[in-house]
């Protein structure tokens, strides 16, 4: 995870494979990067890095659990784990506590048996608590010995090569009956081993956010500029007070911001691609009303529409993180313009002149150069 663009590329896997939890072996993460920085939008991430305790060698190693941030997670050290590059986690999901536990065995390392009965020992713990339902270890175990686990609690979810023609990386439950299947894929992540995705029976929610925006597509913006051209502004002429008149002025534009820029309202998921902006998104709802109306003509038009929309939205995102886009439009509900863009200076000092007696050249009236619309 150290590599340059890494946490790009793993945040395009996590989205594009819908993932709740991630487990990754060899994060290579020396001891003093925080969490901060390896962050990916919409998941947290939990690390234990290589410790002069856990291993005879001073770099490599280290394992790391990414989660939903919607999700209730919470590390914890059971007696003697300090001794391994070792894991665990407790995720509680409705009344169920679910244990989890990702590991890295470095290969030629002596301490395989220790390693194993440290893994017996806190499963066999973990289960006589009534609170747990289930335990899932998963990892780059190298050449370990797990028939002693496999022997007793732990069932293996995959059997098969992860690396050339080698399975050293294994994920073993103790309640195989909750997942439907569980399969090898290559990564955009830079790695040679293949990632394991296990899908379960029940999936976690998305998490959903309402998100209200204005639509200011060009046609919008050309109505609002059309509607100034045509507005007779004498009504501000009515009032002796400049404060008063400013109110006017404003309360006037606003109300022709909010009918010629219409406020759409949208729902947006953390498992919606990188590249969906509101604009998308209700695009998309309002194609999917034309198909149920049988509407095919004005329904082609949408997908017109949202294929450029796509194309832009793709090339503002490129340089940048995946995934940084769903940060971007949820915190992002408010519109801000320009006033200056909207009507020429000179224009709106013409409406005020009179009021304040004053000539153009010498007018000192403050006019907000920006103006938030909620």
């Amino acid at each position: 995870l150290k590599k340059p663009l890494c946490s790009t590329f793993l945040s395009s896997d996590l989205f594009l494979n819908s993932i709740d939890l991630a487990f990754i072996s060899e994060t290579w993460l020396p001891p003093d990067i925080p969490d901060s920085i390896i962050k990916i939008n919409g998941y947290c991430p939990l690390q234990r890095d290589r410790g002069a305790a856990n291993s005879d060698k001073k770099s490599g190693g280290g394992v790391c659990l990414y989660y939903k941030s919607c999700m209730h997670v919470m590390e914890f050290s059971p007696e003697g784990c300090e001794k391994f590059e070792i894991l665990w986690a407790k995720v509680r999901y409705h009344s169920k506590l679910f244990v989890y536990a990702v590991a890295y065995f470095p290969p030629g390392a002596n301490y395989g048996a220790e390693l194993v009965n440290h893994l017996h020992d806190v499963t066999i713990s973990l289960l006589s608590d009534n609170d747990v339902f289930s335990v899932t270890l998963c990892g780059d175990l190298n050449s370990l010995d797990i028939s002693l686990l496999l022997s007793t609690e732990y069932n293996e979810l995959f059997t098969g090569p992860t690396r050339r023609a080698a399975q050293l990386d294994r994920v073993l439950t103790t309640s195989d009956h909750l997942y439907d299947s569980a399969v090898t894929t290559k990564l955009t992540l830079q790695t040679d081993h293949l990632a394991i995705i296990c899908a379960p029976k029940i999936c976690l929610p998305p998490n959903k956010s309402k998100i209200s925006f204005r639509d200011q597509r060009m046609r919008f913006k050309e109505l609002f500029n059309k509607s100034m051209d045509e507005t007779n502004f004498q009504f501000i002429e009515r009032f002796t007070d400049p404060t008063q008149a400013m109110g006017a002025f404003l309360d006037y534009i606003t109300d022709v911001y909010h009918f010629c820029c219409p406020l759409r309202t949208v729902v947006l998921t953390d498992r919606d691609p990188s590249y969906i902006t509101p604009l998308i998104k209700y695009q998309m709802k309002q194609k999917y009303n034309a198909l149920r109306k049988k509407n095919i003509q004005k329904a082609d038009k949408y997908s017109e529409s949202i294929l450029v929309l796509i194309a832009e939205s793709l090339r503002s995102n490129r340089g940048s993180k995946m995934g940084s886009k769903f940060t971007q439009k949820t915190i992002k509900p408010l519109i801000s313009f320009s006033l200056l863009q909207l009507m020429r200076l000179t224009h709106i000092f013409r409406l005020f002149a009179q009021i304040l007696q004053t000539e153009i050249a010498k007018l000192t009236l403050t006019i907000p150069t920006q103006i938030i619309w909620v």
